[in-house]
Parts: structure tokens; C-alpha cells; sequence
């Protein structure tokens, strides 16, 4: 079977494939096992896009002797050990609990939902939370009223996270969130474009580089400068011979 040997590739750790109702059983059956018995795969980076006809067959007299569309897709995460990337399309994705059943969420780093996952930012939030460690996440589907809301939310649900792409009907440049012990400021290139980065200091020098105004929002506090101590203090008063 396709599925059986695909599944067994030493190098596989990149999947871009394309689920209907009936592929996702063999892709679900063909799953290697570890030694506990459970299925598991190797992939750091999986792009999961279901037909519509998949999003479909959750029918109740679909597909009686089969699991679920929804059902398939969380066998799939479940057994994704070493996922850093995850790329779905499709409202599937948004029934049941698929994302809550991913077995190491502080490895995911990168997140991006396609046209057919509509943004409810509370319900987004309260998904993605569990992603301590997520760095970057992409909404394709709809628009987004209020950018400080959303961006709000992501950043309390994802404290690492440095870049959101998504479209929005607001005109807002910048924005300041505020958290516990300061702000976090988010900007854009302009004010119709979709990516948001997290200001730090390499994003100070790339505002200033687009036209933008860098000193537009108060500046993030600096860290405390310490006085060196132990052989760093030592390094620092050689003089060059």
C-alpha cells in the first residue's frame, strides 16, 4: 500500500497532502507503531488539506463503517511526535478537538489555517493557548475587525509568538498590548498590509528603513545594564599587546 511504504521513508519529515473521505482511512490504518503499541510518524512539518467532499462525509449515514473526517485527522496530529509546522486547510479542522490532541505542543512553532478555518478570535485563542513556545500564525480565512483585539488575545495566549498574518479591515500601523509588567507593540509596514511583527530591535531598523516612524509608539524599556563580574570583568580591562 502507498500509505504503508510513504509512512516508512527514513527521511520523511515534510507532508503536504491532500485528504478526501476515503484516503484518510488507509493514510490512518497504514501508521507505523511505536514500542507501546501507539501510531506514530516522524513529521516536523505537515500541510493537511481535506476536499470538500471530506468536509462533507461527517454526514451521520456517510461512510457508516469508517471513522470520521474529524476523527481521522486527530489519529493523524495524535501520532505527530516531532510536529514544529502545521499547515490545514478546510472547516474540519474546526470540529471537535483535533488540535487539543497533539501530543507535544511546545514544540509547534509555526501555525497557518487556510480559507476554509474562519477566525473567531476568542475560539482562536482558546485553541492556540496551549502552544506555549508558537512563533508565527497565518489566517487566510476571512477578515479580521479589530486587529488590537485579535492580536490582544494571541498575545496573551502565545507570549513567544513574533509574527501574525492576517487580513484585517482596520487601518491601524501600530499597536501597544498591554501585559503583565509593560507592553508588547506589534506594527506593520502599512497600514493595509496583512503581516504583524512583534517590535524588537531589528524591527526598530526596519520601520526606520520602510518610512515608518520607529519612535511613533513608547519605546520598550531597556534591561538593566549589570556591572561585569569574574573573568568577563577580567576579558574586558586587557588591553591589546
Amino acid at each position: 500500500d502507498t500509505w504503508w511504504w510513504l509512512w516508512r521513508l527514513p527521511a520523511l519529515e515534510d507532508l503536504n497532502v491532500t485528504l478526501n473521505a476515503r484516503s484518510s482511512d488507509p493514510a490512518v490504518r497504514m501508521l507505523p507503531l511505536d514500542t507501546d503499541g501507539r501510531p506514530v510518524n516522524r513529521l516536523r512539518a505537515f500541510t493537511l488539506t481535506p476536499r470538500d467532499d471530506f468536509a462533507d462525509s461527517d454526514d451521520e449515514d456517510a461512510y457508516d463503517d469508517t471513522p470520521s473526517p474529524g476523527e481521522d485527522i486527530a489519529v493523524l496530529l495524535a501520532a505527530s511526535l516531532q510536529l514544529r509546522t502545521l499547515r490545514v486547510d478546510n472547516a474540519v479542522i474546526d470540529r471537535g478537538s483535533c488540535l487539543a490532541v497533539m501530543p507535544q505542543p511546545a514544540l509547534l512553532e509555526s501555525l497557518q489555517f487556510g480559507s476554509g478555518v474562519g477566525v473567531d478570535p476568542h475560539a482562536l485563542a482558546r485553541r492556540v493557548a496551549r502552544f506555549q513556545n508558537l512563533r508565527e500564525i497565518a489566517l487566510e480565512g476571512g477578515l479580521v475587525s479589530s486587529p488590537g483585539e485579535l492580536l490582544d488575545l494571541l498575545t496573551h495566549a502565545c507570549p513567544l509568538l513574533h509574527t501574525a498574518t492576517f487580513a484585517s479591515t482596520g487601518d491601524e500601523a501600530a499597536l501597544a498590548i498591554s501585559v503583565a509588567g509593560g507592553r508588547v507593540f506589534w506594527s506593520r509596514r502599512e497600514a493595509h498590509s496583512h503581516m504583524w511583527t512583534r517590535r524588537a530591535a531589528l524591527t526598530q531598523r526596519w520601520m526606520a528603513s520602510s518610512g515608518l516612524d520607529p519612535t511613533s509608539l513608547p519605546q520598550e524599556s531597556k534591561p538593566v545594564e549589570r556591572p561585569l563580574t569574574g573573568i568577563l570583568a577580567v576579558l574586558q580591562g586587557l588591553s591589546p599587546t
